[in-house]
């Protein structure tokens, strides 16, 4: 159907609860002791006000039966026992092997080279406390582990090959029973028992150990109890029902259940045997399998059924199929509870209790089809059904129902209402009635009611009834209908649901015009204001935070708060439907959303979360047939189409009865599930999942295939993986079991794998597998570096020949230009450019030469400099000389042009790897200006030094003169003035002031002579005429201390006189003006002089500790000093070079060669 609503009464106390039988319940009346406390616990009923809903807190719910045989993958319909693993699968025996089951599909154990033909028939399955499984087949034992094969025979110590029981004892040791007596199974040796020993009989028919660390062996002539090596046998004599044992279990209180064929159900008990016979209600008197669930309800498995028995009754399990009409071979209760059922002919069964209740006709509904339902104050459920079912009540575990036999306008009932005085108002097909004692007071629109088809009931404040329609609504006060209002918006609108407001507003939802309400007797037109408001509404809900939940036919949720904002919640958000019919909350903080195709349950908190940004998906969790529900498809479009009782009960209606649950039960309380890898294929080939799992080379496609080990709702497991090292998030993929993968490329991968319980939770750890995929060789790194090598070879030559080419164009073109004589040649000194200026220059064009050596007897007529100029070449050409050889090599040549005339020629040759490039360069003119230009700086020096020579010849003259003839004449003043001084008059003041005066004239004629031998020192000192430079130096050296007060330190190897040489004086005054700059500019304390002799020059150092000249002052070209003594040096073929340093004085080194300037030849 369509659309709903739901109304929350307030939550009550907790009422009591009816057993409603699924079978046929029967009072044990047996022979022997009381029933042991597993068969008779104290109702679970509670005895405050009751509720006729039956509460799932029941043992007795109904079930969910599942089948799987031949056609949908079991190897054989014959199941002959089963076990389950701790690691989650079931393994089930059939006679066509062992069966591995996940829930979802089969893998059958059945290897020829392990099992003979006949050893594939299975008799009995066991799971060890270690994980392994043990498997007897008709031809001996086999252990099962880690999908390995162990097999024991009569070979390997057994007393026979046929396998009958098996079990394992507190201490570990494995129990075989055979057809030919017993085998304990330890780790180091198999030990046989046989009646020898004590047992009953050889042929073992089943095998228990018990808590109190008893080993039963039942056989086919009794059974025997085993105990600290003790044997104690028990018979028919002893009080058994039959000698063969057909199974033996223990239940949790201790009591031994004892199976025979024949015999019915035995249980032991303080050594006392009872029994259960078909005259107590058991099926049949053939016990072939026994199990307890959770609850401890004793399932009983015979030649023709199923029975459970609890609290004192037993009862027969008869479902809709007659497929468990059989023999039932084997039970096995697992650790989620389910009842696996083996049974002889139909395969194999799984029984698991639903956590929803459903009521239609199976339980005496009259109809299936529910529109509505409510809970009156008395507890009663009423509901409204479809066309033909009228009302119905249900109380005390009784249903009652009206037609309209009983005066009810129309058999179909739309809306129900309890108002406040406690009275029940139906809406039906055929207009409105209130039932009053049983009876049907109706209104149409004989009587002024909008419509007949009435879907909404509610009741305001004043008492005022307001309907909701097919076609509009009504208000109904004091026997009175108003229809005025549909004339404000509300007319034409089928009324789904309406809904009365905390603040006393209410609100409706039709179609097609949407959500309206009205407050203080104005409509306001939601749809209309709020264009966002879907105009298809289904069902209007007030939470307690006053924010309305509006369900729509095909937009999803919306929420309308206070404020006015409207938000949309729909599939593109995460909801499973866009289609919502009705909204329940119930009191754990979940919303319940019906549908067409289901219900939905999701925590309301999530939709804040959501509106937050603190989740970026709505994760419900969708319940349907696979969890008990008969149809999937919700009523709606009447009122009220779901509800919560007040002890939490939520109350739904579908095409296929009334859903009943409580929300506590709901939650899975199961952790999630175990995840596994099942294969891994690769390239369309499985791979090991031994070890470190790798993946050959070459991958184009790879599936992991993998399962969640939950047998509860298997196809309700939820799974997410991630493959590190490809996947940057988790991939959601609901129900599917691989993962599909193309194209990886090498490199090493984890694969992460999680799933989620029914109830959405998921296992944060999962499981991570590493895998490795191997490389090709094409793609491995010694492979990759050989391609780059090569295409980096390649890439190089095809990058050298472009080069080369575009070289030899560019050079072509640039040689071609140049203003100089030019060739280019190749190794094989074959010219391949000779530019125009070559041609020019020398007159030879590119034909008259083929190699350029052919060219040299043409240019070096000379046989000498032919040779010099091939051999010249020949260094120059070779790979081996460096660059700084080829510079030292002769550039300059006599050349004879090609019409006999003469050029000097500067040659250069560059080289490169293929490539000789040759310049011509005509130096003639340059050649002849140098020439010139040396003949002028010849002159230049002997004029200067003839003219540095004249000046010395006239300082000399000077000082001669100075000293000779003025040194006389002051010589000759002193003697007369001294002879007159000595004839001075003798009186006493005339003689003292004549004699001062004349002292005073004899002092200045002393001081006279001095500064006259100063003067003409300076001129030229005499001592470096008569005593020579070294004298000179010294003498100099000790004035300029006393004259200046700076220290100055003269240091000398050679020979006091150095006879004939030219260039005295010039070191000399060298000496005095490096002297002079010191006193100067140096702001030195100390000079050190040295004169020595070096590679045939004098060289004269004078070095300072002053300031330290600079660059700038070294190359000012105003500085008349230093100029001056380079030009000294010059003059003799000398140089003088000066350096200094911040800080570290001032150095001046004058070097003059002595062979050129001697006068003797020395």
């Amino acid at each position: 159907m369509a659309y709903l609503k739901t109304k929350l009464p307030a939550l009550s106390i907790i009422i009591s609860l009816l057993f409603v039988s699924l079978g046929h319940p029967r009072s044990l009346s047996h022979s022997g002791s009381p029933l042991p406390t597993s068969a008779k616990k104290s109702s679970r009923n509670p005895t405050t006000k009751s509720s006729s809903i039956t509460s799932e807190k029941s043992y007795h719910l109904q079930f969910m039966l599942d089948n799987w045989n031949s056609d949908n993958g079991l190897p054989q319909n014959s199941v002959v026992d089963m076990a389950r693993t701790r690691d989650g699968y079931l393994w089930i025996g059939t006679q066509e092997g062992v069966s591995r089951f996940d829930g979802i599909s089969f893998k059958t154990f059945k290897d020829p080279k392990v099992w003979a033909e006949q050893a594939i028939f299975t008799n009995v399955i066991f799971a060890a406390s270690d994980n392994s499984l043990w498997v007897g087949t008709r031809e001996g034992l086999n252990q099962i582990k880690n999908e390995q094969f162990r097999t024991y025979t009569v070979n390997s110590g057994l007393p026979g090959k046929y396998i009958t029981a098996l079990a394992e004892d507190r201490a570990g040791t494995i129990w075989v029973g055979t057809r030919d007596g017993v085998a304990k199974i330890t780790a180091n040796q198999i030990t046989i028992l046989t009646v020898k020993d004590g047992l009953a009989n050889n042929d073992i028919r089943n095998i228990v150990a018990t808590s109190d660390g008893s080993v039963w062996v039942g056989t086919d002539k009794g059974l025997t109890r085993i105990k600290d090596g003790n044997f104690e046998n028990y018979t028919e004599q002893s009080g058994l029902g039959s000698n063969k044992i057909t199974r033996l279990f223990e239940s949790r209180d201790g009591t031994l259940w004892i199976g025979t064929e024949g015999g019915g159900l035995n249980w032991l008990k303080n050594d006392c045997i009872s029994r259960l016979t078909i005259r107590d209600g058991l099926s049949n008197n053939s016990v072939y399998s026994i199990a307890e669930d959770n609850e401890g309800a004793l399932w009983i498995g015979t030649g023709t059924g199923l029975d459970y028995m609890l609290n004192g009754q037993l009862i027969h399990y008869s479902p809709s199929s007659k497929s468990l009409r059989d023999q039932i071979h084997c039970l096995l209760v697992d650790y989620e509870g389910i009842l696996w059922i083996g049974t002889k002919s139909n395969g194999l069964y799984k029984l698991r209790k639903s956590k929803f209740k459903v009521y239609g006709e199976a339980e005496n509904i009259p109809r299936d089809d529910i529109w509505c339902v409510l809970e009156s104050r008395d507890g009663s459920i009423w509901m409204g059904l479809g066309a033909g079912g009228g009302l119905a009540r249900m109380k005390d575990g009784k249903v009652q129902s009206w037609t309209i036999k009983d005066g009810l306008p129309d058999s179909e009932v739309l809306a129900l209402y309890e108002t406040k005085d406690g009275d029940l108002w139906l809406g039906t097909g055929g207009g409105l009635c209130q039932f009053i004692n049983g009876r049907f007071k109706c209104h149409s629109t004989k009587n002024g009611l909008i419509n007949d088809q009435v879907t909404a009931i509610g009741e305001t404040s004043d008492g005022s009834l307001w309907i909701g329609t097919y076609n509009g609504i009504s208000r109904f006060k004091d026997g009175k209908f108003d229809n005025s209002w549909n004339q404000k918006g509300l007319g034409g609108n089928l009324i789904g649901d309406l809904m009365v407001a905390r603040d006393g507003s209410i609100w409706f939802a039709g179609m097609p015009n949407g959500v309206f309400q009205i407050k203080n007797r104005e409509v306001i037109s939601y749809s209309q204001t709020k264009r966002e408001l879907s105009n298809q509404p289904t069902a209007i809900y007030e939470d307690a935070k006053g924010h309305f939940w509006i369900g729509t036919y095909q937009n999803g949720l919306c929420r309308l708060r206070p404020d006015g904002t409207i938000t949309t919640y729909s599939t593109d958000q995460g909801l499973l439907e866009n289609q919502v019919f009705d909204t329940v909350e119930d009191g754990l903080g979940f919303f319940w959303l019906t549908s067409n195709h289901g219900l939905f349950r999701i925590a309301k908190q999530q939709f804040d979360d959501l509106d937050q940004g603190k989740i970026s998906r709505l994760t419900p969790i969708h319940y349907g047939t696979p969890d008990g529900l008969r149809s999937e498809e919700c009523n709606g479009g009447s009122q009220p189409s779901s509800w919560i009782t007040r002890d939490g009960r939520v109350l739904i209606t579908t095409i296929k009865g009334l859903v009943t649950f409580d929300p506590h039960l709901i939650l899975d309380e199961l952790s999630p599930p175990k995840v596994t890898i099942k294969q891994i294929v690769a390239n369309q080939e499985p791979v090991s999942l031994e070890g470190n799992i790798s993946v050959g080379p070459g991958l184009q496609s790879l599936e992991i295939h993998y399962t969640g080990l939950s047998l509860v709702a298997p196809t309700k497991i939820q799974f997410r993986y991630r493959l590190d090292g490809w996947d940057k998030n988790w991939i959601n993929v609901a129900d599917r079991r691989t993962a599909y993968y193309t194209n990886l490329p090498p490199g090493d991968y984890t694969f992460r794998l999680s799933a989620a319980n029914t109830d959405g939770q998921w296992d944060e750890a999962g499981i991570a597998t590493s895998i490795h995929v191997q490389k090709l060789f094409y793609q491995k790194t010694w492979f990759y570096l050989l391609c780059l090598s090569v295409l980096g070879l390649a890439f190089f030559g095809a990058y050298q020949y472009r080069v080369s080419r575009l070289n030899e164009k560019l050079l072509d073109k640039i040689v071609r230009s140049m203003p100089i004589a030019m060739a280019v040649l190749d190794n094989q000194d074959s010219i391949k450019i000779l530019n125009n200026q070559f041609v020019r220059d020398l007159g030879y064009t590119f034909e008259d030469l083929a190699f350029l050596k052919s060219w040299f007897g043409q240019a070096f007529p000379d046989p000498a400099t032919r040779q010099q100029a091939l051999d010249s070449w020949a260094k120059a050409s070779s790979v081996s000389i460096s660059h700084e050889e080829i510079r030292r090599i002769p550039t300059e040549w006599h050349v004879r042009r090609k019409d006999g005339t003469d050029l000097d020629m500067e040659v250069r040759i560059a080289r490169t790897l293929d490539r000789r490039i040759v310049t011509f360069n005509d130096i003639t003119y340059r050649k002849q200006a140098e020439e010139a230009l040396k003949t002028s700086r010849e002159q230049m020096r002997e004029l200067a030094a003839r003219l540095q020579q004249a000046r010395e010849e006239e300082r000399a003259f000077i000082a001669r003169e100075i000293h000779d003839e003025l040194g006389q004449l002051l010589t000759g003043l002193k003697i007369d003035l001294k002879w007159f001084e000595k004839r001075l008059p003798q009186d006493a003041e005339n003689s003292r002031l004549l004699k001062e005066k004349m002292t005073s004239i004899l002092e200045l004629v002393d001081e006279t002579i001095i500064a006259m031998r100063r003067v003409a020192t300076q001129f030229r000192p005499g001592i470096l005429d008569t005593l020579g430079l070294i004298a000179a130096i010294e003498w100099q050296a000790e004035e300029f201390s006393n004259r200046t007060g700076i220290l100055c330190e003269f240091n000398e190897q050679l020979p006091q006189k150095l006879p004939g040489l030219e260039c005295e004086t010039a070191l000399f005054r060298i000496f005095q003006e490096s002297l002079t700059n010191v006193a100067r500019h140096a702001n030195a304390t100390a000079v050190k002089a040295s004169l020595t002799r070096k590679n045939g020059a004098l060289v004269l150092q004078v070095r300072d500790n002053g300031r330290g000249i600079t660059d700038k002052e070294i190359s000012d070209p105003h500085s008349i000093g230093l100029l001056g003594m380079r030009e000294r040096a010059h003059i003799f073929g000398g140089e003088v070079t000066v350096s200094g340093f911040p800080g570290r004085g001032t150095t001046v080194t004058a070097t003059i060669p002595i062979d050129r300037n001697t006068l003797n030849g020395n």
